[in-house]
C-alpha cells in the first residue's frame, strides 16, 4: 500500500542562474562559488572585503543577467 510519494526535485528551487544559457549562467555560478568561499573565511582582510563587494555587485546587477530575471 502506497500512502504517498514525493518528487524530491520539487522540494528545492533551482538557482535562476541554472535556468539561463551557459554563457550567462556560468560566470554567475562561478562568482557565487567564489563569494561563498570568501564568506566562509574567519577574518576578512581589506582585499577580501573589496572582492566580496565586487562579487556581490556583479551577482545583483549584471546587465546580461537582469534580462533573464523577468
Amino acid at each position: 500500500m502506497i500512502i504517498g510519494s514525493y518528487n524530491v526535485e520539487n522540494l528545492f528551487s533551482r538557482p535562476k542562474a541554472m535556468n539561463v544559457p551557459d554563457a550567462v549562467g556560468a560566470p554567475l555560478l562561478a562568482a557565487q562559488a567564489e563569494l561563498q568561499t570568501l564568506l566562509e573565511l574567519v577574518t576578512y582582510t581589506e582585499p577580501v572585503k573589496t572582492r566580496i563587494l565586487e562579487l556581490s555587485t556583479f551577482a545583483v546587477s549584471g546587465a546580461v543577467w537582469s534580462n533573464y530575471l523577468a
